[in-house]
C-alpha cells in the first residue's frame, strides 16, 4: 500500500508541474517581447497628450495598489490555510503512526520532524515577503503622489521641462513596480514550493486552484506594471519623434489581447473537473484497493497522461502563432537615424565630391621641326592623313566645353532596430533650405541598397554636384522607407534631414608614377613630373622613360602614368595637388587613359623614331624592328636589336568617354639595357687626414670578387672587352646615384681622383683600382654622417661611346672612415700653477733683482711648461699633425667692473676659418671650450682669424679702446703696456700666494699645434686663463689705536703711517719680514713706491653707531680731527694739513742694493710721516673706529687701500 500511494502521488506531481511549468515559460515569454514591442513603440507628441497619460497612469497604479493589497490579504489567507493543512496532516500522521507496526514508526516520526521543521521555516520566509510587500505598496503611494505632483505643475513648464520631469516621475515608479512584481513572483515560488511539500495529502485540485489564485494575483500586477513601463517608455522617446499615440495603443491592445486570451485557455484547460475527476477516482480506486494497481486504473492515469499531452500540443501551437506574430512586429522598421561624415556650421552633412572639367580639343601644332637636347633635328608627322601636323590640344569652346562628372555617393543610416528588415521601397526627399514648397533636382529621389550589417543601413544618392546650393543655401535631404504596420497596413519612416555639402574635383595634369621618369616638375613634395604637354617640347627634350630593346612583353604604360587633381573643400579633403590613385584608388570617376604613338623623323638621314615600336592592347608598349619603314610587329625580342637608340614617341590622354580631359607627352629611348649592373662595394677602407692625403688601392682578388664576376666574362675576357670610362687626363669619370638612377657627379662632387693601374705585362695578372684622396677630400667626408662617402666609377665597352647610361659595370668605393689626429696639452709645471685642477697660470713682472725694474714688463709663458714648451702628443701615426706651435688671445674674454665703470677685454677676431668650405666666411668662436670641436670637424687655417690675435685690448666705458696686453705668438713673451687703463685695471684686485683665487684680472691664452700645412690639430686644454699678478700689495695693520683726550706730541696722538701697513709683493715677500730685520727694505726703491696720498676728506667711523666704508666721520662731528704730518711731534707752531708725500727720494741714505739697514728704515718713517689724532671737545666715553683710505703710487700704477684705527676712550 505505502509504495503504490508514492507511485501514485510521484506520477500525479510530475504531470502537474510539466504542465504548469510550460505555462509558466510561455507566459514569461509573452510577458519580456510585451515590454520590447511597447519600448519600441510610438512616442507622444504634446506636453497634453503626455498629461492626459499621467492621469490614466494615476488611475492604474491605483488599480495596482489595490490588487497589490489584495493579494497580500489572499496570501495571508493562504497562509492560515496552509497552517490548518498541516496541523490535519500531522494529526493524520500521528494516527498512522498509531496504527504502524514498530519498523515504520521512526520513519514516521522522522517525516512529522521534519514537516514541522520545514513548515515553520517556510512560514517565516512567506511572513517576510508579505511585510515586504506592504513596504512596497506604502512606496507605489509615495510615488502616486509625486505624479500627482506633477500632473498640477504640468500645465506651467515648458515643453521639454515637462517631459523630462515626468520622465523622472515615472521612472522612479516604474522602480518601484518593478520591485513589487518581483516580490509577488518571489511570493509565488514560496507558496507553491510550500504547498508542493503534501501533495501525499492534499487533493491535486486545490494545489491547481491555490497555484491559479497566485498567478491570477500576480498577472493583475503584472499587467499594471508593464502598461505603467510602457508609458514611461514613450516619454523617454519624445523627443524627436514623428510617431502617432494610436499605433501604440494597438500595439499594446493586441498584446494585452493574446495574453489574457492565453491565460484564461491555461487556466480552463487545467482546471477542468473533468480532468480533475479522473484523476482523483483513481487515485481514490488505488488506495482502496490496498496497494494493488489494476488494469482500470492503469487505462485511466494513460488517458489522463494522453489527454494532458495532447493539451499541451495544443496549447504550444497556440503560443508558437502569437510569437510568430510578435517577431514579425519587433522586425518592423521604426525609425532611421542619419550618421553624418561632417559637419557644417553645426548641422549634420555628408560630402559629396563631383569632377569639373574644360574638354580639350586637338590643334595644329605650332612647328613640324624641333631640335633635342643632343643637337639632333626632328621632324614631327602626321598623326591622321585628314588631320596632318594635329598632334596637340586645347582647350575646347563652345557651350557644352564646360563638363561634370557626377557618381553614386553612399550615405549611412542607423536602423532602430537594429534587427530590423530592410524595407524594399527606399526614396530621398530633398528641399532647399529657404523653398519648403518644391524637391530639388541636385538629389534626385532613386535610392539605391547596398547594404545592411550591424543595424548599419547604407544606400547610394546620386546628386548633381554642381546644382547643389550654396551661396548661403543649404541642400537638405532625408531618406523614406515604406513599411507594413501590424495591421498589414503601409507606413512610412522618414529619416531626419541633413545637409549635402558638395566639394569640386578638378584635372591638374598627367603625371609619372615613378621618380625615374622625368620631364616637367610637379613642385609638389611627393610627386613625380608631369608629362610635356606638347609634342614639341617632348621631342625636343631627354627621354623620360626607357625600356630594353628585348622587352617582348613590353611596357604597360597604364602603370607609367598617374593623374594629379585638385578638391576645393571646406573639410579635411581640400588639397591643391594630389595624386588621383591616392585619392581614388577605385577610379570612382570612371576616366580612362588613351595611348597612341606619334610618328617623327630625326636626323639627316629622317630615320623614323616611332616606328621601331607598337602599342599591344592599345596600352602596352612593345619595342621592334622596323621593316620597309614601319614597325614590324613580329620582330620583336631579340630580333628588335636595331631598334636599340630609337626614341617612339606617345601621346597619353585622359578621357571620360570620349571627351578629353588632360593630354600629356612621353618620349621612350629604347636601349640595350635598362637596369644598372653594379658590382660588390670595397666598404673596408679607412683614410688617416694628413696634409698630403692618403691612398687606398683595390687588391687583384677583390677586382674579381667584387667586379669582374658580375660581367659573366673570364678574366681574360673582362680585359679585353671592358675599360675603365674615363677623363682626358685618365683618372676616372666620377658617377652619384641618387633617386634610382646614376648621373655623371658634378665638379664639384668629385672626390679625389681614381685611376686604373694597369700591370706592365697585359694579361698576367689582374688590373686594380687606386683612389687618392687629398686633404680637402678627406676633410669634406669628414664633415659627412659617419665620415663615409660612397662614389662610383663605370666599365664600359672598349672603343665605343655608351649609348645609355645603363650600360657597363658600376662600381662603387666606399670611405669607411676618416680618422682624424687629435692632441692635449700637458706637462705644466705645477708651481707655475693654481686653482682647481692647477688649471690658472699666472703672469708677474721680473723679480727683484739688483739693479733691476719691473719695466718694461715682459714675462715668457712658455715657463709654465714642463722644458719651457707646451708638449701636444698627437695621436700616433700623425708626427706632422704637431709640426709647429704658436700662442693666441681667445675669442672669448672677460668684461669688469670698477666703481661702475665697465672695461671690456677683446681681441680682433672672434672667427675660425676652413681651408676648403667657404674659407672667406669664417665660422663665429662663441665659446672658448667649443674651439676643441671646431678643430676636429674642420680643417682650421691658422694664417687666419682668432689663431692670428696677438693683442689684447681693453676698452675703458665709451673711451677709444687701447692694448692690454701684447703676445708674440711664436716666442710666447707677453707684454704689459704702460697706458693708465692697462695700470688702472691692473691694479684693482690684490694678488698674492696667500690670495691667488682673489686674483681677477686675467687673459684667455690659447695655444695651437698645427701641421706643415698650416691645419690645426684638434686640441683639448688648448685654452687657460693666464692671471696678471698685482706687483705690489698693501694691507692694513691691524691693532693700532689712537687714546681720545691724549697732548699732540704723544703717542697716543700720533702713529707713524710706515706702521700702518704691511707690504707684500706678488710673490708673497714682505718688504719688512720682521722688527729689526731690514733686509727687504730696498724693494721699496725696486718697484718705485714713489708716492703717497692719506685721503682725510672719507675717513668713515663706527662712532654713534656709523658704518666703515659708508659713514664719513665729519658727517659724525667736526670736533674729532686727523691730520696727516711730517717732522717732529712737539708742540704744533703751525697748521699741519698735509695730505701727500714722496717717500722715496734723494734724502734717503744711500746705500747698495740690496744692504738697507736701520738708517734706510728711518728714512722711510720719516718719509711716511704720520697721523695725527685731536679730539677739540670732551672726551669719548665709548671706544669707535676709524677707517683712514690711503694710496701708493709706485711703478704700475696707484695701490688704494685703507687701515682701520681704534679711538680708545680713557
Amino acid at each position: 500500500m505505502k509504495k503504490f500511494f508514492r507511485l501514485v502521488s510521484m506520477l500525479a506531481v510530475a504531470g502537474l508541474a510539466f504542465a504548469y511549468t510550460s505555462c509558466t515559460d510561455y507566459s514569461k515569454d509573452i510577458d519580456e517581447n510585451s515590454k520590447e514591442i511597447e519600448s519600441l513603440s510610438g512616442r507622444l507628441a504634446t506636453a497634453e497628450q503626455q498629461l492626459a497619460s499621467l492621469k490614466t497612469d494615476v488611475a492604474s497604479l491605483q488599480t495596482a495598489k489595490t490588487e497589490a493589497e489584495k493579494a497580500i490579504a489572499a496570501l495571508q489567507t493562504s497562509l492560515t490555510t496552509l497552517q490548518t493543512k498541516h496541523d490535519a496532516d500531522v494529526k493524520k500522521l500521528a494516527e498512522d503512526y498509531a496504527k504502524a507496526d514498530e519498523a515504520l514508526k521512526a520513519e514516521i516520526q522522522k517525516k512529522i520532524d521534519e514537516a514541522n521543521a520545514a513548515h515553520e521555516k517556510d512560514v517565516e520566509a512567506v511572513k517576510t515577503l508579505i511585510t515586504a510587500l506592504q513596504t512596497k505598496v506604502t512606496d507605489l503611494e509615495t510615488e502616486v503622489g509625486k505624479i500627482n505632483e506633477t500632473i498640477k505643475t504640468l500645465a506651467t513648464k515648458e515643453y521639454v521641462d515637462a517631459t523630462f520631469a515626468t520622465k523622472d516621475a515615472l521612472a522612479s515608479a516604474e522602480e518601484k513596480i518593478g520591485a513589487l512584481r518581483t516580490d509577488l513572483t518571489a511570493a509565488e515560488g514560496k507558496i507553491t514550493a510550500l504547498e508542493g511539500k503534501y501533495d501525499e495529502n492534499v487533493k491535486i485540485s486545490e494545489i491547481l486552484v491555490k497555484i491559479a489564485a497566485a498567478q491570477k494575483a500576480a498577472d493583475v500586477a503584472d499587467s499594471l506594471a508593464r502598461k505603467s513601463l510602457g508609458d514611461v517608455e514613450v516619454i523617454k522617446d519624445v523627443l524627436g519623434t514623428f510617431t502617432e499615440k494610436g499605433s501604440l495603443d494597438a500595439k499594446i491592445d493586441l498584446l494585452d489581447e493574446a495574453d489574457s486570451t492565453l491565460k484564461a485557455e491555461l487556466a480552463t484547460k487545467f482546471n477542468s473537473s473533468d480532468f480533475q475527476k479522473t484523476f482523483d477516482e483513481a487515485l481514490k480506486k488505488a488506495i482502496e484497493a490496498d496497494g494493488i494497481v489494476g488494469v482500470e486504473i492503469a487505462k485511466q492515469i494513460t488517458a489522463a497522461k494522453t489527454e494532458l499531452e495532447g493539451k499541451i500540443s495544443t496549447l504550444r501551437t497556440y503560443v508558437d502563432g502569437k510569437f510568430s506574430k510578435l517577431f514579425s512586429i519587433a522586425k518592423q522598421l521604426k525609425s532611421l537615424v542619419f550618421v553624418p561624415d561632417l559637419y557644417v556650421d553645426g548641422i549634420e552633412a555628408t560630402e559629396y565630391t563631383y569632377a569639373d572639367y574644360t574638354k580639350q580639343a586637338v590643334q595644329a601644332g605650332a612647328a613640324t621641326t624641333v631640335t633635342d637636347e643632343k643637337g639632333v633635328t626632328s621632324t614631327i608627322l602626321a598623326v591622321a592623313k585628314d588631320k596632318p601636323n594635329w598632334w596637340n590640344y586645347n582647350v575646347a569652346t563652345g557651350n557644352d566645353a564646360r563638363q561634370y562628372i557626377n557618381v553614386a555617393h553612399a550615405v549611412t543610416y542607423k536602423m532602430n532596430p537594429s534587427t530590423a528588415e530592410v524595407p524594399e521601397n527606399l526614396a530621398f526627399v530633398s528641399y532647399e533650405k529657404q523653398v519648403i514648397t518644391k524637391a530639388i533636382d541636385a538629389i534626385p529621389v532613386t535610392a539605391e541598397f547596398v547594404s545592411a550589417a550591424n543595424g548599419d543601413l547604407k544606400v547610394n544618392m546620386n546628386p548633381v554636384g554642381q546644382k547643389v546650393s550654396g551661396k548661403g543655401m543649404a541642400s537638405i535631404f532625408a531618406l523614406q522607407a515604406t513599411v507594413k504596420n501590424a495591421d498589414g497596413q503601409d507606413t512610412t519612416v522618414t529619416s531626419d534631414f541633413a545637409n549635402l555639402y558638395a566639394s569640386k574635383l578638378t584635372f591638374n595634369a598627367v603625371a609619372f608614377s615613378k621618380a625615374t621618369y622625368k620631364a616637367v616638375p610637379c613642385g609638389t613634395t611627393g610627386l613625380y613630373d608631369h608629362l610635356y604637354t606638347t609634342a614639341q617640347a617632348a621631342v625636343g627634350n631627354k627621354p623620360s622613360v626607357v625600356v630594353r630593346y628585348d622587352n617582348a612583353e613590353g611596357l604597360d604604360l597604364s602603370e607609367v602614368v598617374r593623374t594629379h587633381i585638385a578638391i576645393a573643400s571646406n573639410s579635411a579633403k581640400n588639397v591643391a595637388h594630389a595624386d588621383y590613385a591616392v585619392k581614388f584608388p577605385n577610379n570612382d570617376y570612371g576616366i580612362s587613359y588613351k595611348f597612341e604613338l606619334i610618328d617623327y623623323t630625326s636626323g639627316t638621314y629622317t630615320t623614323s623614331e616611332s616606328q621601331h615600336a607598337f602599342l599591344k592592347d592599345g596600352h602596352i608598349l612593345v619595342p621592334c624592328a622596323s621593316t620597309a619603314g614601319k614597325a614590324d610587329l613580329e620582330a620583336t625580342g631579340e630580333k628588335a636589336v636595331t631598334a636599340v637608340g630609337r626614341r617612339p614617341l606617345v601621346r597619353v590622354t585622359v578621357q571620360k568617354g570620349d571627351n578629353i580631359i588632360l593630354v600629356g607627352f612621353i618620349k621612350f629611348e629604347i636601349t640595350k639595357y635598362t637596369d644598372y649592373v653594379t658590382a660588390d662595394p670595397f666598404t673596408d677602407w679607412t683614410y688617416k687626414f694628413q696634409c698630403n692625403g692618403d691612398v687606398k688601392t683595390t687588391t687583384w682578388d677583390q677586382m674579381v670578387d667584387n667586379v669582374i664576376k658580375h660581367s659573366g666574362l673570364t678574366k681574360e675576357e673582362f680585359c679585353n672587352v671592358y675599360v675603365l670610362d674615363t677623363l682626358p687626363n685618365s683618372f676616372a669619370v666620377q658617377y652619384k646615384y641618387a633617386s634610382d638612377k646614376f648621373s655623371v657627379a658634378n665638379a664639384n662632387e668629385y672626390f679625389g681622383n681614381v685611376k686604373e693601374l694597369k700591370d706592365a705585362v697585359p694579361g698576367t695578372t689582374t688590373d686594380v683600382i687606386r683612389w687618392t684622396l687629398f686633404e680637402d677630400d678627406l676633410s669634406a667626408i669628414y664633415k659627412l654622417s659617419g665620415h663615409t662617402k660612397t662614389i662610383w666609377v663605370r666599365y664600359i665597352y672598349k672603343g665605343t661611346t655608351p649609348t645609355s647610361e645603363y650600360e657597363g659595370i658600376y662600381v662603387p668605393l666606399t670611405v669607411k672612415d676618416v680618422v682624424k689626429p687629435v692632441g692635449s696639452v700637458s706637462k705644466k709645471l705645477e708651481n707655475y700653477w693654481f686653482g682647481d685642477n692647477m688649471a690658472n697660470a699666472k703672469i708677474n713682472v721680473a723679480r727683484p733683482k739688483a739693479n733691476g725694474s719691473t719695466i718694461p714688463w715682459k714675462t715668457d709663458i712658455n715657463q709654465v711648461w714642463a722644458g719651457n714648451r707646451p708638449v701636444f702628443a698627437p695621436t700616433t701615426g700623425f708626427a706632422d699633425a704637431a709640426a709647429s706651435y704658436k700662442y693666441y688671445f681667445a675669442p672669448i674674454q672677460s668684461t669688469y667692473t670698477i666703481n661702475g665703470v665697465k672695461y671690456v677685454l677683446s681681441v680682433d677676431s672672434n672667427k675660425v676659418y676652413d681651408k676648403y668650405e667657404k674659407p672667406t666666411v669664417g665660422i663665429e668662436v662663441k665659446d672658448n671650450a667649443n674651439i676643441q670641436t671646431l678643430e676636429l670637424n674642420n680643417a682650421l687655417d691658422i694664417t687666419k682669424g682668432m689663431y692670428t690675435d696677438s693683442v689684447l685690448y681693453c676698452k675703458k666705458g665709451s673711451e677709444p679702446r687701447v692694448a692690454l696686453a701684447i703676445l708674440n705668438q711664436e716666442t710666447g713673451v707677453i707684454s704689459y703696456p704702460e697706458n693708465a687703463v692697462a695700470k688702472e685695471l691692473l691694479n684693482a684686485y690684490e694678488s698674492k700666494p696667500s690670495k691667488f683665487e682673489a686674483a681677477e684680472l686675467f687673459a684667455n691664452i690659447g695655444v695651437t699645434a698645427y701641421s706643415s700645412c698650416n691645419t690645426a690639430l684638434s686640441l683639448s686644454g688648448a685654452v687657460n686663463p693666464y692671471y696678471f699678478l698685482r706687483p705690489i700689495n698693501a694691507d692694513g695693520v691691524v691693532g693700532k689705536f689712537f687714546i681720545d683726550g691724549k697732548d699732540d706730541h704723544v703717542d697716543e696722538s700720533n702713529i707713524n703711517l710706515f706702521d700702518l701697513f704691511d707690504f707684500v709683493d706678488w710673490r708673497g715677500e714682505k718688504f719688512v719680514k720682521a722688527p729689526g730685520d731690514y733686509t727687504n727694505l730696498w724693494y721699496f726703491k725696486y718697484y718705485n713706491v714713489n708716492g703717497i696720498t692719506v685721503d682725510l676728506d672719507n675717513v668713515t667711523t663706527t662712532l654713534d653707531g656709523g658704518v666703515l666704508g659708508t659713514t664719513k666721520l665729519s658727517a659724525k662731528t667736526s670736533e674729532v680731527e686727523l691730520s696727516y704730518r711730517f717732522g717732529p711731534r712737539t708742540a704744533p707752531t703751525a697748521d699741519y694739513k698735509t695730505t701727500t708725500a714722496t717717500p722715496v727720494g734723494v734724502n734717503i741714505v744711500a746705500a747698495a742694493e740690496p744692504n738697507w739697514g736701520i738708517d734706510h728704515y728711518n728714512g722711510l718713517i720719516e718719509k711716511f710721516g704720520y697721523i695725527h689724532y685731536n679730539n677739540n671737545q670732551s672726551t669719548v666715553s665709548e671706544d669707535f673706529t676709524i677707517r683712514v683710505p690711503v694710496s701708493f703710487t709706485y711703478d704700475w700704477g696707484v695701490v688704494n687701500t685703507h687701515v682701520d684705527i681704534l679711538v680708545k676712550h680713557i
